[in-house]
């Protein structure tokens, strides 16, 4: 009995203080006029260099199975209005597979806060990554999640996805 004891005070301890895996760690995080998602942890930002630069936040906290970024390139104003829709998407998909190693799957046109977009899922050797493309005027919005392999779905990358809003 003596030894049950800090067993039992270790694990009440424990469930009083540690979120549930996935529940508490959700929160809305926001860049104002640019977007607000829901994502798991504090976001860390970085601009990423290039010809135009991209901003990225990244949060792999409070889910431990997942990584969630959001990435956004804000092009020249009125550089996109000469390339088609689905230029821009064929090319983000296909860099962003190239990136990674592999190729698209899954891939579906989509159309939400009458902006039009894109899902699609990479696999790698270590990895399933889920990606949803956005076009607003001149920023391409992408969103990815990635899991570690063989986990499966569980609504993360819907959750996330489904957050995403453009003021």
């Amino acid at each position: 009995m003596a030894c049950r004891f800090p067993f039992m005070t270790l694990f009440l301890v424990l469930a009083l203080f540690l979120p549930a895996r996935g529940e508490d760690t959700w929160k809305v995080f926001q860049v104002p006029g640019q977007f607000q998602v829901e994502i798991p942890g504090e976001p860390s930002h970085s601009t990423v260099s290039g010809d135009p630069p991209t901003e990225s936040w990244v949060s792999d906290s409070g889910e431990p199975l997942h990584g969630f970024e959001v990435l956004l390139t804000e092009h020249p104003r009125g550089s996109l209005r000469d390339v088609s829709e689905d230029g821009v998407l064929i090319a983000t998909m296909q860099g962003r597979a190239r990136a990674l190693g592999g190729q698209p799957t899954r891939t579906r046109r989509i159309m939400s806060q009458r902006l039009p977009g894109c899902t699609f899922r990479v696999l790698t050797e270590d990895a399933d990554w889920d990606f949803m493309v956005r076009i607003s005027e001149d920023r391409v919005y992408t969103l990815s999640v990635s899991s570690m392999k063989g986990e499966g779905e569980d609504g993360s990358a819907e959750r996330f996805f489904n957050s995403f809003h453009v003021p």
